[in-house]
Order: structure tokens, then sequence, then C-alpha cells
């Protein structure tokens, strides 16, 4: 089964600095992070934070929108049991 979740938030701040604060979350960005040249500005980020004792991960995609001195930014968070640390589960399945 795959959850998954979305949020739209707006911030009272500048557009460089939502993306500045999105590059040093590495969950949030660690797989993509583009800032396109185009107005509004734009920035498309997808990150994964995989779990390897539980063969479980969480990803992340991101869009940032400059609108003036707000930022918009939307985020969808889905995980899921498939994905690569699966193949290798340490003994985690056991239970011990």
């Amino acid at each position: 089964m795959v959850l998954a979740h979305g949020m739209l938030v707006r911030f009272k701040t500048s557009f460089a600095e939502v993306v500045r604060a999105l590059e040093e979350v590495d969950e949030a960005s660690n797989i993509f992070l583009e800032v396109l040249s185009s107005s509004p500005k734009i920035a498309v980020a997808l990150g994964e934070k995989a779990f390897l004792r539980t063969g479980r991960h969480l990803t992340a995609f991101t869009t940032v929108v400059g609108k003036g001195s707000k930022t918009l930014v939307r985020v969808i968070a889905a995980g899921s049991r498939a994905s690569f640390p699966a193949l290798v589960d340490y003994n985690a399945s056991r239970g011990k």
C-alpha cells in the first residue's frame, strides 16, 4: 500500500531563501533540484530517504513558485515498501 500526502504552504519570504533551505535539507532534494529560468520563478525538487532496517522509503516531490514577496511551496510525499533497501534487510525481518 502506498500512502501519499500533499500540502501547500505560503511563505512570506523570498524565493531564493526558500530554495536555499530546500538545498540544505538532503531528504528534500538529494535526487534532483532544478531552478527554472522562468517568470514567475519556479523550482522543482525530488528527494528520498531510505530506511534500511524496515525496507521502506519516503519520497518527496516539491515545487516552489515565487510570487513577489511571497513564495508558494507544494509538497507531495509518498512512501512504500518497494525500494532499493528491500533487497537486503540486514535481518530486520527476523524481528531481532
